[in-house]
């Protein structure tokens, strides 16, 4: 397999070389497209000489971080986005702890490799309503019910990794079936949840306003499954990572499809279990001179940036989220660089 991506990469670097891609039409286009998230015109040349560029995006809900990050690469579209789609960006993540990949449709064997760590086995075993976990009501019930035979707090650690596998491949299969429409909320109080669905409807429509993206990208982001046009591919996986106090879990969701002469790329996490809430991040992929242009935005819900203060908080926040975004994008545009060179005969 890693022979045969390798002849791939060679032949497409190869294809490169060898074809015009780039005319001053597509700097006019990078130019166009930058300029929706404002970027400027010179902001998008130092793109095209190498330098990684980033911004701050306006929030779409109290609740909101966004910001953007625009980078060049040194491989064509497609295999920038085979990349993506195989989980570049959580293997060289350095806040993740392990991972690994889900089927669609999901089984309950997948998750048999998910072994939680000592600091979120204390957040399970004191599962109740709050911004300490993000359960549905009848998800903390379940935790409390499961775990009562003995005594929450000292369950044993198998018997808590079964309760929060079983939660997990049900919420899993639920996003499969049904997408934004089968996302549990998190209940925060009694009278209080936060709807993970609906806050990915709201950044899907934030983001098309700037109309980075054809019309039938933000149909599939908010119509999956029932939309999924020529092209689309896609891949599941789960995630332990460090967060801001301790380790929490992600499922997350990874798809793509052509636009245009590119390509359109998604991440999107509608699981987590502690510390915000959900996330979604877009990228457009175009061939430029040399190899390929991300045009990255991403929105991030969290509750730590809600309520009284809140817009400094979102500043802080977007310029936190824009500091791990940008060394992250770093290591990942030099792994792909090396790839490319590498591949070269």
């Amino acid at each position: 397999m890693e022979c045969m991506l390798k002849k791939t990469i060679g032949f497409l670097i190869g294809f490169l070389l060898l074809c015009p891609w780039v005319t001053e039409g597509k700097a006019a286009e990078l130019d166009e497209l930058m300029a929706k998230i404002s970027f400027s015109k010179s902001d998008a040349q130092q793109v095209l000489d190498g330098k990684l560029m980033t911004a701050s995006l306006t929030s779409a809900s109290d609740r909101e971080l966004a910001v953007a990050l625009v980078v060049k690469v040194e491989l064509p579209p497609r295999v920038v986005v085979q990349k993506l789609l195989a989980g570049v960006v959580i293997e060289k993540d350095k806040r993740v702890f392990s991972y690994g990949e889900l089927p669609k449709p999901m089984t309950t064997e997948a998750l048999n490799s998910l072994v939680l760590r000592k600091s979120q086995l204390a957040r399970w075993r004191g599962a109740k309503a709050g911004e300490g976990i993000n359960l549905s009501k009848d998800e903390i019930e379940q935790v409390r019910s499961q775990l009562a035979e003995g005594s929450a707090e000292v369950a044993s650690a198998s018997q808590v990794g079964e309760v929060v596998r079983q939660i997990l491949v049900s919420r899993i299969r639920s996003y499969q079936q049904s997408g934004l429409n089968g996302i549990s909320p998190y209940q925060r109080s009694d009278d209080d949840v936060r709807k993970g669905g609906e806050e990915l409807r709201i950044a899907t429509h934030a983001s098309a306003k700037f109309n980075l993206f054809s019309s039938d990208v933000y149909d599939v982001l908010l119509a999956y499954p029932d939309r999924t046009p020529p092209g689309f591919e896609e891949n599941f996986f789960w995630a332990i990572e460090k967060g801001s106090d301790s380790s929490l879990i992600s499922l997350t969701h990874r798809f793509s499809m052509p636009d245009g002469d590119g390509y359109a790329t998604v991440q999107r996490q509608f699981y987590v279990s502690d510390g915000y809430n959900v996330e979604q991040a877009l990228a457009r992929v175009i061939p430029v001179e040399g190899g390929s242009v991300v045009i990255y935005t991403n929105r991030t819900s969290t509750d730590q940036v809600d309520g009284f203060g809140g817009s400094a908080r979102r500043r802080i926040g977007d310029s936190l989220m824009l500091r791990q975004l940008k060394k992250l994008y770093q290591t990942i545009a030099q792994d792909l660089t090396e790839d490319a060179e590498s591949a070269t005969p």
